[in-house]
């Protein structure tokens, strides 16, 4: 689970609910069991398996069962193309914003403004290694 994911997790819960000494007594409960040598051969198994049911935030970290998957599959495509089409629209809108700022300059500027573009970027390439 990524970070990203947690947070969202996390902002679903209410505000009383003490996640912090919840996962605290699972991992002080887990270390013994898990070297006793349970049935679950991961931490996560065991945290779902175990505590799963008693803990409603912990579901959503369950796999998706094999009928389900292809759903899962879907969502997680649809979710990543959506990612994908709000990065390209912030990109264009900072593009489009750029682009109002050099129109907004007058001829002169834009090219004193090119002109020290030019310089910055040639200072910067002479002192790379050529070779």
């Amino acid at each position: 689970m990524g970070d990203s994911d947690a947070r969202a997790l996390l902002s679903t819960l209410p505000p009383d609910q003490p996640v912090v000494d919840q996962l605290e007594y699972i991992d002080s409960k887990s270390k013994g069991r898990l070297a006793a040598g349970g049935r679950s051969k991961t931490l996560q198994a065991f945290i779902l398996t175990a505590y799963g049911p008693m803990l409603p935030f912990l579901r959503p970290l369950r796999r998706p069962r094999p009928e389900n998957r292809e759903e899962a599959e879907f969502a997680k495509s649809e979710a990543i193309r959506k990612d994908s089409e709000d990065r390209l629209a912030a990109e264009q809108a900072a593009s489009a914003r750029l682009q109002a700022q050099l129109d907004s300059l007058t001829e002169a500027d834009r090219l004193a403004l090119f002109a020290e573009v030019k310089a910055d970027k040639l200072a910067v390439a002479r002192r790379w290694p050529t070779g």
